[in-house]
């Protein structure tokens, strides 16, 4: 029945489809904890567009402006073995929407982010200016050694009471 679905083209094929929100939540729900930033069975990663078509232990993934030709796809839509995701299927309406997404060159928006951690930077969540102060955040400082000592490497590691 997945097939079917996956081969005619549904009502709507002339619609917009955005990675950040059609794809992006598809591969949160289904596909990232197996194949994204945590984990990356088979070697492959979805976390990016240059990973995705770069693929994994069975070569490429993703080819923009083809479908047909993504592993990606045939996977999802029932077309190739292992059907993807493990354990599920996705509905028609999503995988129309990944084929349109990859026919019309799997555009991996600007503001689209794998995040493993919900709390992680991403252009949505910026820093706070209390939080740019952290010390990791702060560009590094040549310190002047004391003139006390004899090398100015044993100022860094004699202690201040023995100087």
């Amino acid at each position: 029945m997945v097939l079917a679905a996956a081969a005619v083209a549904l009502p709507g094929a002339d619609r917009t489809v955005s990675f950040a929100t059609d794809i992006q939540p598809i591969f949160q729900r289904t596909c990232w904890n197996c194949h994204g930033p945590k984990a990356q069975l088979s070697k492959l990663n979805l976390g990016s567009r240059d990973l995705a078509i770069r693929g994994g232990d069975r070569g490429a993934s993703l080819v923009p402006g083809s479908a047909e030709k993504s592993r990606l796809f045939r996977m999802v839509a029932g077309l190739e073995k292992p059907s993807m995701p493990l354990g599920g299927t996705l509905s028609a309406g999503e995988i129309e929407s990944i084929r349109l997404w990859i026919d019309r060159g799997a555009v991996w928006d600007a503001g689209a982010a794998v995040s493993s951690n919900p709390g992680d930077i991403t252009q949505d969540n910026p820093l706070r200016p209390d939080e740019r102060n952290y010390w990791a955040f702060r560009l590094p400082v040549r310190p002047s050694p004391p003139n006390n000592v004899g090398n100015p490497i044993d100022a860094f590691i004699v202690p201040d009471w023995e100087g």
